[in-house]
């Protein structure tokens, strides 16, 4: 997304009427972690840059969820956006 140090998550989905974030966990190897109702981002990040992060999906409907673990490494400097469908 351009020069910076900063990395924002976002999660997308098609049907926001039946699933809903109920859980997320980052775990991030530099920066300060911010996580808001609206947004969940890491301000000032070294890079190489690691991280883990484990989320849930409620399906709304069933009250079933659904778990995911995802580590990722970004190499090189910049701002991100790191983006999760589902």
């Amino acid at each position: 997304m351009g020069e910076g140090n900063n990395i924002v998550f976002r999660f997308r989905t098609a049907d926001k009427q039946h699933y809903n974030l109920s859980e997320l966990i980052i775990g991030n190897s530099s920066g300060e972690l911010r996580i808001s109702e609206f947004e969940s981002m890491v301000r000032n990040v070294g890079f190489p840059f690691f991280a883990n992060m484990r989320f849930s999906f409620e399906n709304l409907t069933t009250g079933s969820s659904i778990n995911y673990h995802l580590n990722f490494e970004i190499s090189r400097s910049g701002n991100w956006d790191v983006i999760t469908e589902y």
